[in-house]
C-alpha cells in the first residue's frame, strides 16, 4: 500500500501540534482528513483520526470472588433417622446439601461504558468518564420433601452446647421447602483527568488522575416452609410455619485515583496497559433481618407472626454500620484492531480488587440459642450476636468491545 501524501489534518486547522512528548500527533492524512502513519516494513496504515472524542462500549466476562458460607442446609441418607439426629452435622449419615463451595456464581455478565474527550486536537490533556456494571447474579438452592425426605436448618446450638439442627421435612410428619439466593451486583464511575506524558512514535503514555465511585451490594435470603401432618412437639397437626432470614450488606466506596495507561502500536494492532490506584473510604451498612408465620389449623385462630427467624433473631437483628479506609487497585490488559479510521475491535482482560468491604456470608452467626426460636423467649446465652466482619473483594474477566473516535 502506497502512503498517501503529506497533507495538514483538516478536522485540525492545519495544527501540526508543534515538537516534544506529545508532538508526534499528526502525519499524513487521507482524503477525508484522518491521519495514517505507515510503517516502513509492514506499509498497512495506522489510523489516528484528529478528532478529540471517542466513546467505548465493552461487553464483560467476569468471575469474582466466591462467598464463605456457612451450611445452610443439611439432610440424612436414611428416611429412619430419628429427628433428634435428623441434618444435625456431625451424626452418621448427615449430608450438607449447601454451604461454603455453593456461593461460587460463576460468570457475570456486565458492561462497561466510557467516554473520552480531548480538550485540544494536540489530545495533550483531556477529560475520561468510565461507567462499570456487573448486573445482579445470583445463586440458588431449593429442596422439598419431595427431593430429600429430611430436610433440616443446621446451627449450634449454645443452650446444649451441641450440634442441632431445625427440621422442614420429615417422613410421615412434616412436608417442606427450603429456598436460599445469594445474590451480587457491583457498580463504578470514574471520572479522571488525562495529561498526556508521553507520545512519540508508536509509543503512547498518559497520566490519569481523579475520582472513584463503587458499589457492591450482596444478599443473602433464606426462606423455609413446614406443614405439621401430625403434633410434633407442642405443634398441633395442621399448622403451618415459614420463616425467612435475610442478610445483606451494601458497600460504598469513595476516593481519589491515579493511574497510568501506556499504548504502542504496529499497523493496525495495538497493545495497552492499563493500571490505576483508588485510595479511600469504604462506607458498609449490614442489614439483618427474621420473619416467621405461624398458622394454626383451620378454624383455631389468627396466624401470628414474629420478628425472627432461625439464624436472624432479636440478638443479631438490626442495622449495622462502619467506616473504614479501602483501595481499589484495578489492572488491564487490552488488544485493538483499527476496523476503519474511526473504529476500533477490543479484546482484553482485567482485574479489579477492593479491600474491607463486608460480605453478607461473613455476618451469619450459626451459634444459635434455641430458647429464642420463635414463639419462645430468650434464656441464657445471648445467641446469635452480630460480629462485624470485613474482607476482601475481587472480580476479574474478560472484555470485548468496540471504541468509535470522531
Amino acid at each position: 500500500m502506497v502512503p498517501p501524501p503529506a497533507c495538514p489534518c483538516p478536522s485540525c486547522g492545519g495544527n501540526d501540534c508543534g515538537g516534544g512528548a506529545c508532538g508526534d500527533a499528526h502525519g499524513p492524512c487521507d482524503d477525508e482528513g484522518n491521519q495514517c502513519s505507515v510503517t516502513d516494513w509492514c506499509h498497512w496504515p495506522i489510523f489516528e483520526p484528529c478528532g478529540q472524542l471517542s466513546f467505548r462500549g465493552e461487553y464483560l466476562g467476569w468471575w469474582t470472588k466466591s462467598s464463605p458460607l456457612p451450611a445452610l442446609a443439611t439432610t440424612s441418607e436414611s428416611p429412619t433417622t430419628p429427628r433428634a439426629q435428623a441434618g444435625v452435622i456431625g451424626q452418621p449419615g448427615t449430608e450438607i446439601l449447601f454451604s461454603a463451595g455453593d456461593g461460587d456464581q460463576g460468570n457475570h455478565s456486565g458492561v462497561r461504558l466510557g467516554l473520552s474527550y480531548w480538550f485540544t486536537p494536540c489530545r495533550d490533556s483531556g477529560l475520561d468518564l468510565n461507567y462499570t456494571l456487573l448486573g445482579n447474579k445470583a445463586t440458588t438452592f431449593a429442596a422439598t420433601d419431595a427431593t430429600n425426605a429430611i430436610l433440616a436448618r443446621p446451627f449450634f446450638n449454645v443452650s446444649t452446647a451441641e450440634q442441632d439442627s431445625l427440621i422442614i421435612a420429615y417422613p410421615k410428619e412434616q412436608t417442606g421447602s427450603l429456598n436460599i439466593s445469594d445474590a451480587s451486583e457491583l457498580d463504578s464511575l470514574e471520572v479522571l483527568f488525562r495529561k498526556c506524558l508521553l507520545r512519540q512514535s508508536n509509543r503512547e503514555l498518559d497520566l490519569l488522575i481523579g475520582y472513584r465511585y463503587g458499589r457492591l451490594n450482596e444478599n443473602i435470603v433464606i426462606d423455609q416452609a413446614s406443614n405439621y401432618l401430625v403434633t410434633v412437639g407442642g405443634i398441633p397437626a395442621g399448622t403451618a410455619i415459614t420463616a425467612t432470614d435475610l442478610f445483606a450488606a451494601s458497600n460504598e466506596f469513595n476516593g481519589g485515583e491515579i493511574g497510568f495507561a501506556a499504548r504502542t502500536h504496529c499497523c493496525r494492532w495495538s497493545l495497552e496497559l492499563l493500571t490505576k490506584l483508588a485510595v479511600g473510604n469504604t462506607r458498609s451498612r449490614t442489614t439483618i433481618l427474621g420473619n416467621t408465620v405461624v398458622t394454626p389449623p383451620s378454624g383455631n385462630g389468627q396466624p401470628a407472626q414474629y420478628d425472627a427467624g432461625v439464624l436472624a433473631l432479636p440478638t443479631n437483628i438490626g442495622y449495622y454500620e462502619r467506616n473504614e479506609f479501602s483501595v481499589i487497585p484495578e489492572f488491564g490488559l487490552t488488544l485493538g484492531y483499527d476496523l476503519t479510521c474511526r473504529l476500533k475491535a477490543t479484546f482484553g482482560w482485567s482485574f479489579l480488587y477492593w479491600s474491607n468491604v463486608m460480605r453478607p456470608a461473613d455476618q451469619i452467626d450459626t451459634n444459635v440459642n434455641s430458647t429464642q426460636l420463635p414463639p419462645g423467649t430468650l434464656r441464657g446465652v445471648p445467641a446469635p450476636v452480630f460480629r462485624p466482619v470485613t474482607t476482601d473483594f475481587w472480580a476479574q474477566g474478560f472484555n470485548v468491545g468496540l471504541e468509535y473516535r470522531y
